[in-house]
C-alpha cells in the first residue's frame, strides 16, 4: 500500500516536472499581414483637419510604419472636393471652411496610395454637438486586489445636456497637462567632452507635460427619455504619481457621431479594456469603413470619418 503511495506521488511529480510553457506563433497569411491604416475624423470646428495613413507593422515590431506619397480628397454630398496636402510622414492636411461643416452634410474619403490602389469611405454624415455642459471631478478612493489597501485619487466627471435636434451619440477625447519638477539641476552635460556648470543651472526645474489619456469614452442616449446624462466617469488619476504634487489639469474634448461611427468607437472601447485574463472574451472582429476598391481582399483597419 505504501509502495503503491510512492509510486502514485512520484508519477504526479514527474508529470509536474515535464510540463512546460510554449510560445504560441499565430500563422498570419501574407495578405493579412499589411493592410492599411486610415485615421481620419472631421469636425465642424473649421480650420485644418488632419489625417494620417500607414500600414501595419509586424506583432513583434509594433510601430507607426507612415505611407507617404497618397493623393487624398475629402468630398461632400454638396458637390465640393477638398484635396489634401501631403507633409510627406504619412500625415495629410486640409483646410474646410467651417462654412462646409454643417451638421447633416455627409463626407466620404478617397486615397489613391503610390501604389496604385484606391481606397474609398462609406459616406458618414456630421452630426451636431452641443457644448460641453459641466466637467468636475471628487476625491475618491477605488479598491485594489489588496483589501486593505485603496488607491487614493480624483475622479473626472461630465454632464451632457444636449438639445433634441444633437446627435444622440458621443464620444470625448481626455489631454492632461501636469507640472513636475525634476530631482536634480543641470550641473554635467557631454557632447563627447564632460562639461561641469558651476553654479548649477536651475531654470529647467520647472516642467509642464501634456499627453492624450488614450482612453475611449462613449455614450448613446437613443434609450434614454432625454438627451443628457449626469455623471460620466471621465479619467481617474490617483496621487501616487507626481501628476497631482503641483498642479493638473484636464481638457475634454466632445465629439457628436453618426450611429455608425459611435458603433465603431464601442467596439474599439469594448476591446480595450480587460484583454488579457485567462477567462476574457474573444476581441470583436472590427470592420472598417473604408474599402480598398482595387484589391477588396486586402482590408483597411481603424478608419473614421
Amino acid at each position: 500500500m505504501h509502495r503503491n503511495r510512492l509510486i502514485l506521488i512520484l508519477a504526479v511529480i514527474a508529470a509536474l516536472l515535464s510540463s512546460c510553457i510554449k510560445v504560441y506563433e499565430p500563422l498570419i497569411r501574407t495578405e493579412d499581414s499589411s493592410k492599411y491604416v486610415v485615421d481620419a475624423q472631421l469636425t465642424d470646428s473649421g480650420g485644418v483637419q488632419t489625417i494620417t495613413v500607414s500600414t501595419t507593422s509586424s506583432l513583434n515590431d509594433p510601430q507607426f510604419v507612415p505611407l507617404p506619397g497618397c493623393i487624398l480628397m475629402v468630398s461632400d454630398d454638396q458637390g465640393h472636393d477638398f484635396p489634401l496636402f501631403d507633409r510627406g510622414d504619412g500625415t495629410y492636411l486640409v483646410n474646410i471652411d467651417k462654412q462646409y461643416m454643417k451638421p447633416l452634410v455627409s463626407f466620404r474619403l478617397n486615397v489613391h496610395t503610390p501604389s496604385g490602389e484606391d481606397l474609398e469611405s462609406d459616406w458618414d454624415q456630421l452630426a451636431d454637438s452641443p457644448e460641453i455642459d459641466s466637467v468636475y471631478f471628487e476625491r475618491t478612493l477605488k479598491p485594489t486586489t489588496d483589501p486593505e489597501w485603496n488607491l487614493d485619487g480624483l475622479q473626472f466627471y461630465l454632464n451632457l445636456k444636449a438639445g433634441v435636434s444633437d446627435s444622440r451619440y458621443y464620444r470625448w477625447e481626455a489631454f492632461e497637462t501636469f507640472e513636475y519638477h525634476v530631482d536634480y539641476p543641470r550641473e554635467w552635460w557631454y557632447d563627447g567632452v564632460v562639461h561641469h556648470i558651476t553654479p548649477p543651472d536651475y531654470s529647467r526645474k520647472v516642467c509642464w507635460a501634456t499627453r492624450n489619456v488614450g482612453n475611449i469614452y462613449t455614450l448613446s442616449t437613443r434609450n434614454l427619455a432625454e438627451n443628457s446624462y449626469n455623471r460620466l466617469p471621465l479619467h481617474y488619476v490617483d496621487n501616487y504619481t507626481n501628476k497631482l504634487a503641483y498642479g493638473y489639469s484636464l481638457e475634454i474634448r466632445q465629439y457628436g457621431l453618426s450611429e455608425a461611427a459611435y458603433n465603431y468607437w464601442e467596439q474599439l472601447r469594448e476591446n480595450s479594456l480587460g484583454q488579457g485574463g485567462l477567462y476574457e472574451k474573444q476581441p470583436l472582429a472590427i470592420k472598417s469603413n473604408i474599402q480598398n476598391i482595387s484589391n477588396p481582399e486586402r482590408r483597411c483597419l481603424v478608419s473614421s470619418v
